[in-house]
């Protein structure tokens, strides 16, 4: 565990959580027919692996601030940490949510015609081996997947982006009877 390693790391999670919030609103507004459940379901997991990527990457730098950043230090607090029942129990649930969630993302921006099958399968592919493949793989590999997966969620974004102001209108479900007695 090197400092400047633990802050790069911490500052993409955070990076990663806070783009997560647009990325789950846009792709939630575009698939407002087919696919709907899909992208609910995907935002809800996806916004839970968010705050895990927050809680992370605190801990990465509470880590890289321990006795001056000194490894043996760092591994010891992070071997303490990882024996911790809740705290794993609490860190898996939240760290795998953003995996379901982003595949039920890519599922519903499929399923509501905003992108190909190729890309929602790209995506579980890359989760689906995330969680079964070692963690010292070359760092090649798992560059590559999130390249893979900034691919299908930039393309997303793009066409977010190239929507008329007009197609961010409200939806016709937000003058639901519910909306309208609760103004």
């Amino acid at each position: 565990a090197h400092p400047a390693l633990l802050t790069a790391s911490a500052l993409t999670l955070l990076g990663s959580a806070i783009l997560t919030v647009p990325a789950i609103t846009g792709i939630i507004h575009q698939a407002r027919g087919r696919g709907a459940v899909l992208a609910r379901l995907g935002g809800f997991f996806t916004l839970l692996g968010a705050l895990g990527h927050t809680a992370l990457a605190v801990v990465y730098l509470v880590m890289r601030s321990l006795a001056g950043g000194d490894p043996v230090e760092m591994a010891g607090f992070e071997e303490r940490l990882n024996a911790d029942i809740p705290t794993g129990i609490v860190a898996t649930v939240l760290l795998l949510s953003f995996g379901i969630g982003i595949t039920l993302l890519a599922w519903a921006a499929m399923r509501a015609g905003l992108i190909g099958w190729w890309a929602p399968s790209v995506v579980t592919a890359v989760v689906l081996a995330h969680a079964v493949l070692p963690e010292d793989l070359p760092p090649i590999v798992p560059f590559t997947a999130l390249t893979a997966i900034a691919i299908v969620f930039g393309l997303l974004g793009l066409r977010a982006l190239a929507m008329p102001d007009s197609e961010w209108s409200p939806s016709p479900s937000h003058d639901s009877p519910m909306r309208v007695a609760a103004t």
